[in-house]
C-alpha cells in the first residue's frame, strides 16, 4: 500500500510562564551518572545529553574525563520546566583540570530553543596559556582557577529589569541583553546586539565541551530560576558613601548604560552624605545623566519616581528634580525643567517648566520643620503630565499638573534626560547645612500587552514578514505553515516540527499512525483536524471522519502531540492536517 501525505498546521505562542525553579540538579540522589540522564522523555530535573569521555558522579558532583581529541555535551535540550519565560537566571559550579594551552576554547555554551541554530545568546570558556587556568570568552584580562560558580542573568522580558548579584549588589540590565558573573566578579556587562537573538525564547541550554586539550571537568549545582516581570525598574541609586572629596567620586549602586555624573561646589562629607562645598558660592550642585536617551523617549515608561533621604535647610532652599540638558542649574530661562521639588525651611513647592513660565504651587507647609530628615518621594505621571510628592509617607499632594513651558510661554512636553541635586547658599552637613543621605529614582513599565495568535507571533521577528499567506523566507512553507510547526519565518534553513506518520500493527491488524503537534496554549482559539481522501484527482477532502484520536503526548512544553489512526484497507489513502 502507497501513502501520501501532506499537511497544513498553525500554532500560538506559547505565554511566559509564572515564577518558577525551571531546572535545579545536585548531583546527590544517586551515583550512577546515567540516572541524570533522559534523552527522549527527561523529567524536570533531568539532562538530554551528557557524553563525551568517562562520565561519574565524584563525591557528588558530575566528573567527566576527556582525553585530547574527545569532546562531549553537558544539555538540557528539551524545554525546562514552566519555560519560556521573560527573563532568567542560569547557574552552575566547575572546576577545570587541564594542562597549559594557549587560546584554546574549552566550554562553548548557549541557551535557547531545541533546534539547531536557535540561540538567544552563546558564550565560551577559555584556557589562557597557564595550566587550569581560564576565562569567558571576550573577558580575556579577568582569569580564574579552582572550584568558580557562573551565572548568567537574561533579559527577553521586552523592558529593563534589575536583579540582586551574586556580590548581593543591585544591577540594571536592559531587554535582550545579559550578565555573566565568576564568582563575585562581572565578566559581562549588558552584551547585547550579535551576541543576542531575541527571535528566540529561554527554554533550554547546552555546553559543549571542546575536543582540544585533554580536560577533567567537575559540575555542581545546575540552576535556572525564572526572573518574575516587575514594572517598577530602579535605573539609579547611591548612597554617596567613599571618603570625604568631590562629589563624582561617589560610585552608584546601580546606574544605567550611558551614566554621566557632573558636578559644580559639591562634595562627599566621608560620613555617606552630599554636601554643599563651598558655602561661599551661592550655588552648588551634583547631577547625572540617565543614559544614552531620555527617560520620556521611552514610551513604555509610565511613571518616573525619585526617592530622597535629606536633612532640609534652615535657609533658602534645596532643589530636587529633572531636566533636559547639562546645566549648573535650574532657574534659568533657557534651561527646559521639570518636574522639580523644591525644598525649603518650613515649605515645600513643586515646579515645572521654565523658570519664569509653567508650573510653581504656592508653599505647601506643615509638612516637616527646617533641619528635619525625612524622606519624600516625586512621582511624575509621564502621559498627564502630573506630579505627586509624598513626604515621610504621607502624601503633601497629588496629581499637580505641569502646565509644562519651554520656551516661556511656548506648552511643550518636559524632556527627563538628567537628574539634578541644588543647593542655594547652603552651609556644610558638619556647619548644619542640609545634606542628601541617599538618592534613587525608578521607573515604571507596565507589562507589554501580549498580542495573541499569528499576529503576536508575525511581529517578533524584526521584520514586516506580511499576511498568513505569504512565503517571507521563500522555502515553500507559507508564513502560517511556519508558525504552526515552530518555524522561523526569516531563514530557511529552520522550518520547525512536522507531524510524523508510519504503518503500525495492533492485534495482527495493520493501521496508519498520524502524529502532529499541537500548541500547548489552551487560549490559542485554534481547532486541529485531519482530511482523507482516497484520490487527489477524483472527490473530495472528508474532514472529521475516517480517524480516530488515541491520545495526547503533553509535553509541558510549547508543543503537545497528538496520534491519530486509521485504517489500511484502501491501497492509496491521502491525509491532510488542518487546523483553523
Amino acid at each position: 500500500m502507497r501513502m501520501r501525505v501532506g499537511f497544513i498546521l498553525v500554532v500560538v505562542l506559547a505565554a511566559i510562564a509564572a515564577q518558577a525553579a525551571l531546572f535545579t540538579q545536585d548531583f546527590s540522589s544517586s551515583t550512577n551518572a546515567g540516572d541524570y540522564v533522559n534523552a527522549a522523555t527527561p523529567t524536570a530535573n533531568q539532562f538530554t545529553l551528557v557524553n563525551g569521555g568517562t562520565a561519574s558522579i565524584d563525591a557528588g558532583r558530575l566528573k567527566i574525563v576527556n582525553t585530547a581529541g574527545v569532546g562531549g555535551n553537558v544539555s538540557r535540550w528539551a524545554a525546562m520546566e514552566g519555560s519560556p519565560v521573560g527573563a532568567m537566571s542560569f547557574s552552575y559550579e566547575m572546576d577545570l583540570t587541564f594542562s597549559e594551552t594557549n587560546k584554546t576554547r574549552l566550554i562553548t555554551g548557549t541557551i535557547g530553543e531545541p533546534a539547531v541554530g536557535r540561540n538567544w545568546m552563546a558564550w565560551g570558556i577559555d584556557a589562557t596559556g597557564t595550566d587550569n587556568e581560564w576565562n569567558v570568552n571576550g573577558s580575556p584580562t579577568l582569569k580564574f582557577t579552582g572550584a568558580q560558580t557562573v551565572k548568567f542573568f537574561l533579559n527577553a522580558s521586552g523592558s529593563a529589569i534589575n536583579y540582586t548579584d551574586p556580590a548581593a549588589g543591585t544591577q540594571l540590565l536592559a531587554t535582550n541583553s545579559y550578565d555573566i558573573w565568576v564568582g563575585t566578579t562581572l565578566v559581562a556587562d549588558g552584551r547585547t546586539d550579535g551576541y543576542v537573538h531575541p527571535e528566540y525564547d529561554l527554554t533550554a541550554f547546552s555546553l559543549g565541551l571542546q575536543s582540544f586539550p585533554a580536560v577533567t571537568y567537575l559540575f555542581d549545582n545546575f540552576e535556572a530560576l525564572d526572573i518574575p516581570y516587575n514594572p517598577d525598574v530602579v535605573i539609579y541609586q547611591d548612597d554617596f558613601s567613599g571618603a570625604a572629596g568631590a562629589a563624582t567620586t561617589t560610585v552608584p549602586e546601580v546606574s544605567p548604560t550611558g551614566f554621566v555624573q557632573k558636578y559644580f561646589q559639591t562634595g562627599l562629607d566621608g560620613n555617606g552624605r552630599l554636601e554643599s562645598a563651598n558655602p561661599a558660592q551661592s550655588s552648588a550642585g551634583y547631577r547625572v545623566k540617565l543614559g544614552t536617551d531620555p527617560l520620556t523617549a521611552n514610551t513604555a515608561i509610565a511613571d518616573i519616581k525619585y526617592t530622597v533621604t535629606m536633612r532640609t535647610p534652615s535657609n533658602n532652599w534645596v532643589m530636587i528634580g529633572f531636566q533636559e540638558a547639562d546645566a549648573n542649574g535650574f532657574l534659568a530661562a533657557a534651561n527646559n525643567i521639570g518636574p522639580v521639588v523644591q525644598f525649603n525651611p518650613t515649605s515645600v513647592q513643586l515646579r515645572g517648566g521654565t523658570y519664569g513660565g509653567g508650573t510653581t504651587t504656592t508653599p505647601l507647609t506643615g509638612v516637616y520643620s527646617k533641619g528635619d530628615v525625612i524622606t519624600a518621594e516625586m512621582t511624575y505621571h509621564v502621559a498627564d503630565q502630573t506630579m505627586d510628592l509624598a513626604i515621610n509617607g504621607s502624601t503633601v499632594t497629588n496629581g499637580c499638573a505641569l502646565n509644562h513651558e519651554f520656551p516661556v510661554g511656548t506648552p511643550s512636553d518636559p524632556v527627563v534626560y538628567w537628574a539634578q541635586i541644588q543647593f542655594f547658599s547652603q552651609p556644610s552637613a558638619a556647619n548644619g547645612g542640609p545634606y542628601i543621605d541617599s538618592f534613587q529614582i525608578q521607573t515604571t513599565t507596565p507589562a507589554p500587552v501580549v498580542v495573541p495568535g499569528y499576529a503576536g507571533w508575525a511581529t517578533g521577528w524584526g521584520v514586516d514578514i506580511g499576511a498568513t499567506t505569504n512565503d517571507y523566507d521563500g522555502d515553500g512553507f507559507s508564513n502560517i505553515y511556519e508558525y504552526g510547526l515552530g518555524g522561523d519565518p526569516t531563514n530557511a534553513l529552520v522550518q520547525g516540527t512536522p507531524p510524523v506518520f508510519g504503518i503500525g500493527s495492533v492485534g495482527g491488524t495493520n493501521y496508519f499512525s498520524y502524529i502532529y503537534p499541537q500548541l500547548s496554549d489552551t487560549n490559542s482559539g485554534l481547532s486541529y483536524s485531519l482530511a482523507l481522501r482516497g484520490d487527489l484527482v477524483f472527490g473530495d477532502w472528508a474532514t472529521n471522519v475516517g480517524y480516530v484520536v488515541t491520545g495526547t503526548n503533553v509535553t509541558g512544553g510549547t508543543l503537545d502531540f497528538v496520534t491519530n489512526v486509521t485504517d489500511t484497507v484502501d491501497a492509496k489513502k491521502f491525509v491532510r492536517l488542518i487546523i483553523e
